[in-house]
């Protein structure tokens, strides 16, 4: 099965394999997936992070090894972009804008250097606030993931992803995560 990883700032993942088909998620500046088939002008992936499942663009996506694959989900301390918007430049000196909560450990797989600040590990609950405030007036996106469109379980999973922890991408399985609490 081939394997997959984001080069661009944000890459629409649709429902079906056609440009105006429903954007469910957002692929990410260094995230990676694996290749669960093809079609024309498309490839249907599932990303690794949260296994959601769509299709983008097939000169979207750079591919990369079994091996490339194995080394990023083994990775226990992923580096995830802190800033609003930060760059990386390829071995041509391109920027390549890199935005909040890209995983930005996997610039090297690209051969890419990272310009801008990071997070890994495990965040306190002031963090998470601190880190939802940069998504402060983003403008509703059904499926988005940046502060520059982004939809309520979108918001709710990039917060936690910041900080280290790994939630799901849709609200209805976002809800039976974590300890029921009485009130």
């Amino acid at each position: 099965m081939p394997y997959g990883i984001g080069h661009l700032s944000v890459v629409p993942v649709r429902a079906l394999a056609e440009n105006a088909s429903e954007m469910l998620t957002q692929l990410l500046y260094g995230d990676h997936f694996k290749v669960i088939g093809t079609k024309k002008n498309w490839t249907n992936v599932r990303i690794a992070f949260d296994n959601t499942e769509g299709w983008i663009g097939n000169n979207q996506f750079t591919e990369i090894s079994k091996d490339q694959f194995t080394t990023i989900e083994n990775n226990k301390s992923p580096k995830y972009s802190s800033n609003l918007v930060a760059f990386t430049n390829n071995k041509d000196q391109v920027l390549i804008p890199v935005l909040l909560g890209s995983l930005v450990s996997n610039s090297q797989i690209l051969a890419h250097v990272f310009e801008g600040d990071f997070m890994n590990g495990s965040g306190t609950k002031s963090n998470l606030v601190s880190t939802a405030l940069y998504y402060l007036n983003a403008p509703f996106l059904w499926g988005g993931k940046t502060p520059f469109g982004i939809d309520d379980a979108g918001l709710s999973q990039m917060v936690y992803r910041i900080n280290g922890y790994n939630i799901p991408r849709f609200a209805a399985e976002q809800a039976k995560v974590g300890e029921v609490l009485s009130f």
